[in-house]
This record gives C-alpha cells, structure tokens and sequence, in this order.
C-alpha cells in the first residue's frame, strides 16, 4: 500500500513538472491538481473499503438474514400468545369470556382512522337474543360506528378466536363473514343530525377486506388482477338480514401487497396463507369505484374459512 501510494505522489509531480502542464493557463493547472489530489485521496480512504466489503460479504449477510426472518414464526408478533397454530373453521366469532374462565378475551388487534381529518371508528361487542320463535338462540357480533372525513377511510384489525393464529387447512378456500347495517341508537341519532352533508348518514356501507398471512404481510382483496387501483367492496344495505360475503383465499391473482404496513420488505412476494394472522376489514360508503366517506354503523359477525359455499353466500 505504501508502495502504491508512492508511486502515485511521483506520477504527480512528474505530471505537474512537465513543459505540457506548465504552458496550460493557471486556473487549469489549479483544477487539475484539485482533481488528481482529490482522486488520490478517494482512493487511499476507499480502498480498505473495498477490500472489507470484499471479505465480510454484506449481501450475503443480508440474505441470511433475511432467511432467517421467513423462517421464524413471524404471526407471534400481533398478540398470539402461543406459537402453536389451530386448524379450526371459525376465525372470530366474537364470544368472549374472562370470568371464570379466560377466553377469546379482545378480538380486537387495532383500530384506525384518520384523526386529523376528524374521522373516528369505534367497536362494541354486542349479544343478540332470540325474540321470535324460527329465530337463531343467541350469538355474538362486533358493532361498528364510524365516521369517514376523508379519503382514508377507518379500519378494524380482527385477532383469531382465543388468541391462536388460524392454520388453514388446503380445503378451505374461502374466508366468510356475515354482515348488517345497524340502526342508529338515540344518542348516535342526535348526533347524527348535526353531520354536515359530507358527513352524512350512510344508507349503503361498503366494505373492504384485507388479510395479514404468516409472513406478517398484509394482502388486499381485489376484484379484477388486470385492475389493481379498485379493491374489492362488499355491499351492505339492509337492516332486516345478515348479508353473507366470501372471498376466495386460494386465487392469489386476486390479492395484492399492502405497502403500508406489516413486514413489505423481508417476505415472499406472494401471499402466504397457510396461517391467517388478522382479518383488517375497513368501512366507508358503498361505492363501485371505491369508499366514499360518510358515518355508518354496522354489525360484523361469524368470520370463517369454508371449503365450499352453502346457502346466501356471495363471492365479492
């Protein structure tokens, strides 16, 4: 090294000494040693560089890394309490208990909605009892009250049943739910009332679908692959019935990546349903083109993984 360096400082002077160099005008001869000096310091100080990026191999290390990351069990990291897995049917039905016995005790992983634009999202477990007589005994549902005030509309993450991580089974290829527009209480009425015509109440609720696999990546549900600017919206109108909506899990043509949150950069570049960590369901006003803003209320309930279709459900 010392050598080289030498020879460099002697190739200079010799440049700078010559009859060439000394008959160019005076700011050119300035540039030019700024230029050799300036090169022959980049290259004491990068090449000991070059020589360690040589030996120590970063992008292999990346790549081990990396590796290692797809390897761990990655679901863990959104509030499953045990790394084991359950190969169950019902994904949420949201029946929870905590005395005597804790169980399935928040289905709720996280709620989101833009704040600065005023826009909120709440969620309340409610049980329904039978009334009438050909009705179902009881069940559970998640009650959804939301205000949409700009273009990014509010979202629930949905946790499994009990806390375990889904593994889905090959057969079961869609992913249910049942849903239902809520009647405004009393108190959500009054306020309602004062909703400026932005704001209005919602007589048709869209919803959007998204699914977090066991990679940790998030993956929205699209319609059409040839369009992937329009996610996939259920339509939700009626007061009277729960409207019953499938996706299809086993089409990955159908989902795309979500950017914006989970683990984008050190996964697969295909969804990886083989465990199904969080059902993100999001909410706005029904449109063919996209959520519209607007405030609503809707019931959720019975998120499953179903191998065939029975009854009312519709693919969306």
């Amino acid at each position: 090294m010392d050598t080289f360096i030498k020879e460099i400082i002697e190739l200079v002077v010799r440049i700078v000494e010559s009859d060439n160099f000394k008959n160019l005008p005076l700011p050119l001869q300035n540039f030019l040693v700024f230029l050799v000096v300036f090169l022959v310091v980049f290259v004491i100080v990068a090449f000991p560089f070059m020589i360690l990026f040589k030996l120590i191999k970063p992008n292999q290390i990346l790549g081990d890394i990396i590796k290692k990351i797809q390897q761990k069990k990655l679901y863990t990291l959104v509030g499953q309490i045990k790394e084991e897995t359950l190969s169950e049917s019902m994904f949420q039905n949201f029946e929870v208990s905590r005395n005597p016995i804790r169980k399935n005790p928040n289905p709720i992983y996280f709620m989101w909605a833009d704040t600065y634009a005023k826009s909120y999202i709440n969620a309340f477990i409610e049980k329904y009892e039978k009334q009438q007589s050909g009705e179902e005994k009881e069940y559970h549902y998640l009650k959804v009250l939301f205000l949409n005030n700009s273009k990014w509309k509010g979202n629930i993450a949905i946790l499994p049943h009990d806390f375990f991580a889904i593994k889905r089974e090959k057969d079961k290829k869609y992913l249910t739910f049942k849903a239902k527009r809520l009647s405004i209480d009393p108190h959500e009425e009054e306020y309602s009332k004062s909703l400026s015509e932005n704001e209005k109440l919602l007589s048709d609720i869209g919803i959007s679908i998204r699914l977090v696999d066991a990679e940790l990546q998030h993956w929205i549900y699209f319609p059409d692959s040839r369009d992937a600017t329009v996610e996939t919206i259920a339509k939700v109108s009626s007061e009277e019935y729960w409207a019953k909506f499938a996706v299809d899990i086993e089409n990955q043509s159908k989902w795309q990546q979500f950017k914006n949150d989970g683990n984008y950069l050190y996964g697969s570049k295909k969804p990886d349903f083989s465990v199904i960590t969080l059902v993100i369901l999001k909410f706005g006003g029904y449109n063919e083109m996209g959520l519209t803003e607007g405030f609503g209320s809707i019931g959720i309930r019975d998120i499953c993984l179903k191998s065939e279709l029975e009854g009312e459900y519709k693919e969306i």
